[in-house]
């Protein structure tokens, strides 16, 4: 079984949305043993839909829409698959009489363009949405395939995926996908593709790498079954055994789910001193849960003044070689260990941009502070502002968990 995708939405093609949507789709037609080659974003014009429904149904069994099924003049997507499919379209009494007291229970005026969500091409089956009242539906054409029409809002669609959706697609695919992801930092993407080159060019099982913010990720995948899973686990093998030392995970872990957790092996703990990043790395800190058992806090310390005050930092240090120094990171690191009371102090101070002095814009000295030794790093980021803040965050959670492993 083959699927495309068609993403509908003028607001995915302008830039204004970002189409997470048919990214989760793709994930799950490859956990359903569905094959997923092509995907198209269009507009909300029902001619140019039209079109790229027709090219669909010409190269895949299975055409899966997502957006456009709202009671608006722009929301088409049902009509157009009525217009290629032939079939006419049928309002759902049933349907406009639960809309109708649906709207009344919010206590809001019914007008007649919500009826429009009512609207099932002939020998169509909705596919219930418990979250909106804009329903999804499928409409089976000659042998296995047919249209299925969803939702666009994420909170609508995500939960009719994992749901509905996954309940009317489940045994129409092949042999699922098994995947393994294996999560590195401190390496480049070329890097790393280059130690493992027949690895790359072979088919069973699949081995791809994915360039991350701050990390590369190598994707090996095969059939879920017992020889699939069997190839996965040898190349899984073979890798680590000559990149392990920049592994820090796999599938979902994220880097600071392994520190923690390490942090928390040992019974020590984490403060931060944060300057150009401005709070970014206790931000991903405490995106995990139960964070504070292990990541007692830390200081943003943006202006000189505050970094002599709350981390100690001596004002002849800020005097002499500056606030963007190896001996100020040092003294960063080490007046959040000592004042915070941790095992472990991380600081972050640079010129993140767009003012910095001549030759020193995306400098950044990243520091650690621990029971035996304080150091610190320079790195040079490239990039804008944003980016060079994100690097920062990255290479010092990197230094962080290569210091504690």
């Amino acid at each position: 079984m083959h699927a495309e995708i068609i993403s509908v939405g003028t607001e995915l093609l302008l830039g204004d949305t970002v189409d997470t949507n048919a990214a989760a789709l793709g994930q799950r037609l490859a956990e359903w043993g569905i094959h997923h080659r092509h995907r198209q974003t269009v507009g909300d014009h029902q001619g140019r839909l039209v079109e790229a429904l027709h090219l669909a149904q010409s190269r895949a069994e299975m055409v899966i829409t997502i957006g456009g099924l709202g009671p608006t003049e722009d929301d088409l997507t049902r009509y157009a698959i009525a217009e290629v499919l032939g079939r006419p379209m049928v309002r759902d009494e049933a349907v406009v009489r639960r809309l109708q007291a649906f709207f009344r229970s919010r206590g809001v005026a019914w007008v007649e363009l919500n009826g429009r969500q009512a609207d099932l091409p002939e020998g169509g089956e909705w596919v219930a949405n418990a979250n909106g009242t804009a329903l999804g539906f499928w409409v089976p054409t000659e042998g296995c395939g047919g249209v299925l029409a969803l939702p666009g809002p994420p909170n609508e669609f995500l939960p009719m995926l994992d749901g509905p959706v996954r309940e009317l697609l489940r045994g129409r695919g092949g042999v699922p996908l098994y995947r393994r992801t294996l999560r590195f930092v401190g390496v480049g993407e070329s890097l790393l593709a280059a130690q493992f080159p027949k690895l790359m060019d072979g088919e069973r099982p699949t081995v791809a790498p994915y360039a991350k913010p701050g990390e590369v990720h190598l994707r090996i995948a095969d059939a879920d079954d017992e020889a699939g899973r069997e190839r996965v686990r040898q190349v899984e093998q073979l890798i680590r055994a000559k990149a392990g030392e920049h592994c820090y995970g796999a599938d979902e872990e994220t880097l600071p789910e392994v520190i923690l957790a390490l942090l928390r092996r040992e019974r020590q703990t984490l403060a931060v001193a944060e300057s150009c990043t401005g709070g970014g790395i206790g931000a991903r800190l405490t995106e995990v849960p139960g964070a504070s058992d292990a990541f007692v806090g830390g200081v943003i310390s943006y202006t000189e003044a505050v970094k002599h005050a709350h981390l100690g930092v001596p004002e002849a240090v800020l005097e002499g070689p500056g606030a963007v120094s190896h001996e100020c990171a040092v003294a960063m690191a080490q007046g959040a260990r000592e004042r915070l009371g941790a095992t472990w102090g991380l600081s972050v101070t640079g010129y993140a941009g767009p003012d910095a002095p001549e030759g020193r814009l995306g400098e950044v000295w990243i520091a650690l502070a621990g029971p035996d030794r304080a150091e610190a790093v320079r790195f040079a980021f490239r990039g804008d502002r944003r980016t060079v803040r994100l690097r920062a965050v990255s290479q010092a959670l990197t230094s962080l968990w290569q210091a504690l492993r």
